[in-house]
């Protein structure tokens, strides 16, 4: 994928002691918004966790672009 000329490539792991990944990636290319939330593997939840993180951060930045309260660089 290209972002304003930076290519951006996203890869996690489960690592060596988890059966499942809990991280959480959001990419939006308008919005020029790259997020990675860790999991915190091994703590209940860490899945769900993560994705809140993003989801939650997301849209809070979403909204203030919107508002033009961030603005936007070209």
């Amino acid at each position: 994928m290209l972002l304003n000329n930076i290519e951006v490539s996203v890869h996690t792991d489960v690592g060596k002691v988890r059966a499942n990944n809990e991280d959480s990636v959001y990419i939006n290319i308008e919005s020029k918004i790259l997020m990675i939330a860790d999991g915190i593997g091994g703590h209940n939840g860490g899945e769900i966790a993560s994705k809140l993180a993003v989801e939650l951060v997301s849209r809070y930045l979403i909204n203030q672009i919107e508002n033009n309260i961030i603005k936007k660089k070209k």
